[in-house]
């Protein structure tokens, strides 16, 4: 795993560019024809990630952590004020940036994995006031394909 990790090398502000802008592709909410005024969010129950797209709002879209809230989806038979407070402590941020908890109702039988003391429940980060933040990063996204050396 070390080799494979130093094979990334320094990464620079346009790769860090094209990071987050690919993670939001992959997880973030996106324009469409009947809702052109979408901001910008992004979901994932990866601390690891949100971390790292928090960081990219800040260094590559220039947002201050006052722009940014947050919202938790979690199952039903979880206990929220747990998911709250690991959220918290595991991002550093305020309680008073997390605006609202959502609750998932379960189904009697799952397939799902994320089960146990290691199920926090999913994050949104939420960017204030973001619709044309969010139009700059589908901008973003389709220089990414237009410039992408794969067979699209």
């Amino acid at each position: 795993m070390d080799a494979a990790e130093n094979e990334i090398g320094k990464i620079t502000i346009n790769d860090f560019l094209i990071i987050g802008a690919a993670l939001y592709w992959a997880e973030g909410s996106k324009q469409n024809k009947n809702n052109a005024s979408t901001g910008v969010k992004f979901s994932n129950s990866d601390a690891d990630m949100i971390i790292l797209f928090l960081s990219w709002l800040k260094y590559v879209c220039k947002l201050s952590e006052k722009d940014v809230y947050f919202e938790i989806y979690i199952h039903e038979n979880y206990h929220p004020k747990v998911a709250e407070k690991w959220w918290i402590d595991k991002l550093n941020i305020s309680a008073d940036r997390l605006k609202e908890v959502y609750l998932k109702r379960n189904k009697i039988k799952t397939k799902r994995k994320n089960t146990g003391n290691d199920y926090h429940g999913l994050i949104r980060v939420c960017v204030k006031s973001s619709t044309n933040l969010n139009r700059r990063i589908q901008g973003w996204i389709a220089g990414i394909k237009k410039h992408c050396p794969a067979d699209t």
